[in-house]
């Protein structure tokens, strides 16, 4: 069993962003029509975080076979058991100094919603008190169980968020 321990994402900022930034102009060199963004908790203010980063890469539907193959060659496979058609991960443990994680999404589709699920914590800051407090509950405890929860989380806050702001959304006639 892997425990699970959190600190705050000050701790982490510098040294998050730098390696974001160094790891955006890699990817963005090798696939310039994509676009890469830091999500995850170290990229959400006074948020606690298990000291790893977390980006978004996003692209068109025509170039999702192309950006899979190419982050295959700089990035191991993760978690292949929940790929689709329009998502895709991968990681590095190992060579950055950091845990690195990279969320693969075609653009407006129905795996896309990483950055839109950022910028909801960043813009309420109780819903970070309220993840905070979730991911604390773990402290120290079974990663699986911790994982679980947080999947919840975020399927919660697809229901109430993104739900809505589809409704918003004019339909084609």
């Amino acid at each position: 069993m892997s425990q699970v321990y959190f600190k705050p994402s000050v701790e982490f900022f510098d040294k998050a962003n730098k390696i974001f930034e160094e790891q955006k102009l890699r990817i963005s060199t090798l696939l310039p029509y994509a676009n890469v963004e830091h999500i995850g908790s170290t990229a959400i203010p006074n948020s606690v975080t298990k000291g790893d980063i977390d980006i978004s890469i996003k692209v068109y539907k025509d170039h999702f076979i192309e950006a899979v193959k190419t982050l295959k060659t700089i990035y191991e496979v993760n978690q292949t058991e929940n790929w689709t058609g329009t998502f895709a991960s991968f990681k590095d443990e190992s060579s950055l100094g950091i845990d690195f994680g990279v969320q693969l999404v075609v653009k407006d589709s129905k795996s896309d919603d990483f950055t839109k699920l950022r910028d909801i914590l960043k813009e309420n800051p109780d819903l970070v008190k309220e993840y905070n407090a979730m991911k604390l509950k773990h402290e120290g405890k079974d990663m699986g169980k911790y994982r679980k929860e947080k999947a919840d989380f975020f399927q919660k806050l697809r229901e109430k968020y993104l739900a809505t702001q589809l409704a918003k959304i004019p339909k084609k006639a």
